[in-house]
């Protein structure tokens, strides 16, 4: 029998009258390289949200592997088995763990377990979700019901990601070469043409496959990339928000400003506006 797609998977959860048990949430940020193995499969499901920095996963049942930048997500299902790291420092996730089980109180078991990685289509989408399950989780006043609902919020927010990729081992494959170049720093000279020449496809094209992809136009995500990397460089050097822009590719520094606090809400290195 052919593996159904994570898209299905998650269309199928949706119909279930499953509930959610044995929540944890957790928030990592590490100085340092570190390693997870996992050497037998996964008795729960998993979902992070990167932060800062980068996390790498690779399956250790297939040719699976990814790498997750600010705002990515990744799912570990249940009966999955891999392994990951940090690759860029500083770096700091947010990770809920959880069961699913039917009313009978017997597991929810997804067919798919290979680990999977979401870009979400619209950009800060995820952080609040889980910020909320983290502030439930260690309340100084417990509530299973805010807990629980928290949860729910985020799984309906996955389900709805996962519901819009629908691309082919091959067109991932032809994107391969753009999302090389993109897990690079990013550069005035990175740009749609020249992410659609690395993968030998017109500009149309390119930007149709990559939609289907990330959810969002290639020039959304470049800005958003770029928007990132400034971000990295103000929490980690003595640099001034202009230089850094330039560093990542705006060279005019008003366009920065303007475009940062349209897409953020506040100046760059002002979180309170």
């Amino acid at each position: 029998m052919t593996p159904i797609s994570i898209s299905e998977e998650w269309q199928t959860l949706e119909k279930t009258d499953c509930t959610v048990c044995k929540i944890s949430a957790y928030r990592v940020h590490n100085e340092t390289t570190q390693r997870f193995f996992s050497s037998e499969p996964r008795t729960n499901y998993a979902l992070t949200f990167c932060r800062q920095g980068e996390w790498h996963y690779e399956s250790e049942s297939s040719a699976v592997s990814f790498d997750c930048y600010p705002g990515e997500l990744s799912f570990l299902p249940r009966g999955s088995v891999y392994h990951h790291h940090n690759a860029v420092l500083p770096s700091g996730m947010s990770v809920v763990y959880f069961d699913l089980r039917h009313p009978d109180g017997t597991p929810y078991r997804m067919q798919n377990t290979e680990i999977q990685k979401l870009v979400p289509a619209k950009p800060g989408t995820f952080a609040p979700l889980f910020d909320e399950i983290q502030n439930a989780f260690f309340s100084a006043i417990p509530s299973v019901f805010r807990l629980k609902q928290a949860v729910f919020a985020l799984l309906c927010a996955v389900g709805a990601e996962f519901s819009r990729r629908h691309i082919t081992e091959r067109e991932y494959a032809m994107l391969i070469p753009a999302l090389q170049v993109l897990s690079e720093p990013m550069t005035d000279a990175v740009t749609v043409t020249h992410l659609a020449d690395a993968c030998h496809m017109s500009e149309y094209a390119f930007r149709e496959l990559f939609k289907k992809y990330a959810g969002v136009p290639p020039k959304a995500y470049l800005m958003e990339r770029r928007l990132q990397q400034v971000e990295a460089l103000l929490a980690v050097r003595d640099i001034s928000a202009t230089d850094a822009a330039r560093a990542c590719g705006f060279e005019d520094p008003s366009y920065f400003f303007h475009f940062y606090k349209r897409l953020r809400g506040h100046s760059p290195g002002n979180s309170n506006g």
